[in-house]
């Protein structure tokens, strides 16, 4: 076997030494080229999930972002790591944040009223949405994906509240809210049409004070009965018969009273102003944790026999030290109110969600499976005061009131992803010139070192032979 000399072996250990360099400064090139993410987290709190991506996949075009935090917001730093994730997955996305303090011109453009609000445009389409979570950005994405805008019909002709009110309790900033939210709203003068149009995404009654006419509750009926959706408010004492034969076969039953409510006025609020925190599970009221605040309002329930194939929900409930006043005589000659055997005894429930197939209508005869049977979907809330301007911005009145409309519209959106929970995963920030150091010897200097001192151990092996 030939020998080898000393200068063909430092020759050799040399070229090795750079030769492992320049591997390792290829891949540090690469990953900052093409940066990858390994999730070791429990929760895989730093992976997108898989029905995100697929969402994403369905934006081949530039999208844009335009989110408006203030500069002291605390969700912005983590609002704009998760965004990063979002960037990686498609490239199509481009995301700008904007302090509506400093730029207040903008803001206005895109009429911000919240500071945390997003804006996602593509294609000439807009969708906004409030909040940081993957949920909420790929519900809103998944919202502008479908492309299509659903119309909302506002009943008229009965002494409605209606768009064009701005007055204390009008419901101007109900409706702006709506169209906010991606819907058209448009007026429906019933007793002029033979039918509501086949677009309605919902029909809203918003506390009609005269009662509608028979022909149109049978057109609301056969609206229902072809998978139609109503959002309907009502107040104590304004009685519709027809209404309310209807609502009882969705299952639900308005019941005459008012609701006093004395926790309220131990905080300083009105007996007759409930504040409701109780409610049940339901996409509408989903880890719901906000107040609602209600004005003036009567209990609905459940009937006592619910129809075949319902799913019927009392969503907000009252304490136990409300009741439902039905003294009407003595509370208006008198002003005063006291619980007897004859009131309501708490829990009571101020608004109701009821899905149900309605039985013996034509427009079901050809579908005699459950499967192919076209579901009616009813809101109904014993109070259109939450819906008012003087009432819109109450502790989670919006919120409920949107969550109801998208829920009847279709657009409480399938896609619920579970937030990791505190502490189960944590991202941990540091400065770039705090990370640099950990870099260099990360990735140049201990791969370095660990070569030096293998060539140096060889060598002294070589040697002793």
């Amino acid at each position: 076997m030939q020998k080898i000399t000393k200068k063909n072996w430092r020759l050799n250990s040399s070229l090795t030494l750079f030769a492992i360099i320049g591997l390792v400064i290829a891949v540090g090139i690469v990953s900052v080229r093409h940066p990858h993410i390994f999730d070791f987290s429990l929760q895989k709190a730093f992976t997108l999930d898989e029905r995100t991506k697929t969402v994403l996949q369905q934006f081949h075009k530039p999208l844009k972002l335009k989110g408006f935090f203030t500069q002291d917001n605390p969700n912005l730093q983590e609002f704009q790591k998760r965004l990063e994730l979002y960037k990686r997955e498609n490239s199509n996305l481009s995301v700008k944040i904007i302090d509506p303090n400093r730029n207040p011109a903008e803001a206005e453009k895109y009429r911000i009223s919240f500071n945390g609000e997003s804006i996602l445009q593509y294609e000439g389409r807009t969708e906004r949405f409030r909040g940081i979570t993957e949920e909420k950005i790929t519900t809103a994405l998944n919202k502008l994906a479908k492309s299509k805008t659903k119309t909302l019909y506002l009943l008229t002709g009965h002494r409605e509240r209606l768009e064009a009110d701005r007055k204390e309790w009008g419901v101007s900033s109900f409706i702006k809210f709506l169209k906010r939210e991606g819907y058209s709203v448009k007026e429906l003068k019933l007793i002029n049409e033979k039918e509501i149009p086949k677009e309605a995404s919902a029909l809203l009654v918003l506390g009609a004070t005269e009662s509608l006419y028979p022909q149109e509750i049978k057109l609301i009926e056969e609206y229902l009965a072809k998978g139609g959706s109503l959002f309907l408010t009502t107040e104590p004492e304004h009685n519709d018969k027809g209404l309310e034969k209807l609502l009882k076969k969705g299952g639900i039953e308005l019941e005459n009273n008012v609701i006093v409510d004395q926790q309220s006025s131990m905080i300083g609020g009105d007996i007759f102003s409930p504040i409701v925190n109780i409610f049940a599970r339901h996409p509408i009221t989903d880890r719901f944790d906000t107040s609602l605040q209600f004005a003036f309002a009567r209990s609905v329930k459940k009937t006592m026999v619910e129809p075949k194939g319902s799913n019927i929900t009392e969503l907000c409930i009252t304490n136990d030290s409300s009741w439902g006043e039905t003294d009407f005589k003595r509370l208006k000659e008198q002003s005063q109110v006291r619980f007897d055997n004859s009131d309501m005894k708490a829990p009571l429930s101020l608004a109701i969600a009821a899905s149900y197939q309605p039985e013996n209508n034509p427009f079901n005869e050809n579908n005699t499976t459950q499967k192919n049977r076209k579901k009616a979907y009813i809101v109904v809330l014993g109070d259109t005061d939450i819906c008012s301007n003087a009432l819109i911005g109450a502790g989670g009145n919006l919120n409920f009131l949107l969550n109801a409309v998208n829920w009847l519209a279709g657009d409480e959106e399938s896609i619920r992803i579970e937030t990791p929970h505190e502490g189960e995963a944590q991202i941990i920030s540091i400065a770039q010139s705090e990370a640099m150091p950990f870099l260099f010897f990360s990735v140049f200097f201990l791969p370095v070192l660990i070569t030096v001192f293998g060539i140096r151990i060889c060598q002294k092996r070589k040697y002793q032979h």
